[in-house]
C-alpha cells in the first residue's frame, strides 16, 4: 500500500523545475517527503550527485542518506545511482559551508586545512582572549571612571 501524501507534501514532492523549502514541525514527514522528491527526481534522469539538501543537523543528513540509499536499494533500476549518492551533498549548512570555504579557499587567502570547531573548544578560546585582550584594558578605564 503506497503512503498517501498531503496536497501540500504532494506538490513539495512532484513540483519540477523550482527549488523548495521545506519546512514543518518534528515528525510531520519532512524527511519522507526530500527523500520521496528526490527519488522521484532520480526516476526522471536526474543525478543524485547534482542536488543540494542541507540539513540543520549531522543525524539529520545521515538519516536522508539512509532513506535514500534504501529507496535506491529496493529498485534494481537505480543501483546505479548509489555511487552518486555519495557525491550529492546531503550536509548540515556547515558542512556545506566548509566544503566551499576549502574550495575556495586560495581565493579566500585561506588555508584549505581548516575545520569546524566544536562550539564548547570554541567558547573556551573565545574566552581566553577576552580574558587577555580586554580585562586589563577594562581594569583601567573603569579605575578612571572611579577617580573622577
Amino acid at each position: 500500500m503506497a503512503f498517501k501524501w498531503s496536497n501540500n507534501q504532494n506538490k513539495a514532492i512532484n513540483d519540477i523545475g523550482t527549488n523548495i523549502l521545506v519546512s514543518a514541525g518534528a515528525g510531520s514527514g519532512k524527511t519522507a517527503v526530500l527523500t520521496e522528491r528526490i527519488f522521484q527526481l532520480v526516476k526522471k534522469g536526474y543525478s543524485i550527485s547534482r542536488f543540494l539538501v542541507l540539513t540543520f543537523t549531522n543525524a539529520a543528513a545521515a538519516e536522508m542518506k539512509s532513506r535514500i540509499r534504501d529507496k535506491l536499494l529496493n529498485d534494481k533500476n537505480f543501483h546505479d545511482s548509489l555511487s552518486d549518492l555519495e557525491a550529492a551533498h546531503i550536509e548540515t549548512f556547515d558542512a556545506f559551508a566548509l566544503f566551499i570555504v576549502k574550495k575556495y579557499a586560495s581565493s579566500l587567502h585561506l588555508s584549505s586545512d581548516i575545520s569546524i570547531m566544536d562550539s564548547s573548544i570554541l567558547n573556551i578560546q573565545k574566552n581566553t582572549v577576552l580574558r587577555y585582550s580586554y580585562v586589563q584594558p577594562h581594569v583601567s578605564v573603569m579605575a578612571t571612571r572611579l577617580s573622577w
